[in-house]
This record gives structure tokens, C-alpha cells and sequence, in this order.
């Protein structure tokens, strides 16, 4: 009867880690990308998430009653008949 409990009785091979079989291996792979791609997409919806969050506050800071908008200080006439300069001389 112990024989039964312990399994002794098996004329089963065992299989160890160290040598897995084809369909271990398989899995074992399997196993590894879908940790790879799992971290991927993790790290992407975390990248996401704060752009988002960056985006929405920013978007509720612009909103803010207490700031104000931008007020022109003082402003010049140009002469009539002539365009405005674009920072670069032509000669």
C-alpha cells in the first residue's frame, strides 16, 4: 500500500528541469515571451498614462480664473506703405 502512495511504484520515467522534454521547452518559451511582451505593454500603458495626465493638467492649468491672459504692453505704428521686417537684411 505504500508503494501506491509514494508512487515508487511507476515504471514512469522521471523527468528532471535540467532536460526538459520538446513540449517543456515550448511552454517554457511561451512562458518567457509572454513575459516580454507583457512588460512591453505594461511600460507603454504606463508612458501613456502620464502623457495623459501631463496633457489634463496642463489643459486644467490653462483654465485657471486666477491667471490671466497675456495683455500687449505697448504697440507701434508702422510707417504706411512699408512691410514688416522679417530679421533678415536684403541688399
Amino acid at each position: 500500500m505504500s508503494e501506491a502512495r509514494d508512487g515508487s511504484g511507476d515504471n514512469r520515467p522521471k523527468v528532471r528541469l535540467e532536460d526538459p522534454t520538446i513540449l517543456g521547452r515550448v511552454v517554457g518559451f511561451g512562458a518567457l515571451a509572454a513575459r516580454a511582451i507583457g512588460s512591453g505593454v505594461d511600460l507603454f500603458l504606463n508612458t501613456v498614462a502620464d502623457i495623459v495626465v501631463d496633457a489634463e493638467k496642463a489643459f486644467k492649468d490653462g483654465m485657471d480664473p486666477n491667471v490671466e491672459d497675456a495683455k500687449i504692453i505697448d504697440e507701434k505704428q508702422r510707417p504706411k506703405g512699408r512691410k514688416p521686417d522679417s530679421g533678415a537684411s536684403q541688399e
